[in-house]
């Protein structure tokens, strides 16, 4: 269990899992689902095959993954802010993923990026913005707009990509 502390999104967790022998391993980053936690990827999503077959998995734990009025509540403010909770996402797992690239125990070379549901959306728009990961498998298609009548604000809601959205 790590925690990660940043002065611009305070501290969140993960969870790390170590193939045996020394390393350095081929790493993956695994993004959860709303709904689900971290602790999830071992037995629920695969991440203990990934293991078996010499790969370390970081599981990031996300903020605000419920698709409930908090989640909503805090998107809104977000928004208001000129902020997203995507943002706050994708932030986080940059900083994972700078993590993977300076530890010792990983193939800083060799990384790869799992997103689950809402963690797909995440994955999904960090390829977007970013060059960070080797490989990336992802189980949705990333719908980056709003819910419906209701406006629910939630982690993959980017005013800013509205326009682009039957393109992504």
């Amino acid at each position: 269990h790590l925690l990660f502390t940043d002065p611009f999104v305070g501290t969140f967790a993960a969870l790390l899992l170590l193939p045996d022998g020394p390393g350095p391993h081929p790493a993956l980053l695994a993004v959860h689902g709303h709904a689900t936690e971290a602790a999830d990827w071992p037995d629920g999503y695969g991440a203990l095959d990934y293991v078996d077959a010499g790969y370390a998995v970081l599981a990031t734990e996300h903020r605000l993954m419920y698709a409930d009025a908090a989640e909503n509540a805090a998107g809104r403010f977000l928004l208001l802010s000129g902020l997203t909770l995507a943002g706050l996402h994708i932030y986080e797992m940059l900083l994972a993923q700078k993590f993977l690239r300076s530890s010792a125990l990983v193939d800083g070379e060799a990384l790869g990026l799992l997103g689950h549901s809402a963690g797909a959306n995440k994955a999904n728009l960090l390829l977007r913005i970013a060059d960070a990961f080797d490989a990336v498998v992802t189980d949705v298609d990333t719908e980056v707009v709003y819910e419906g009548a209701t406006q629910q604000f939630h982690e993959a809601f980017v005013p800013a990509l509205w326009p682009y959205q039957d393109l992504i």
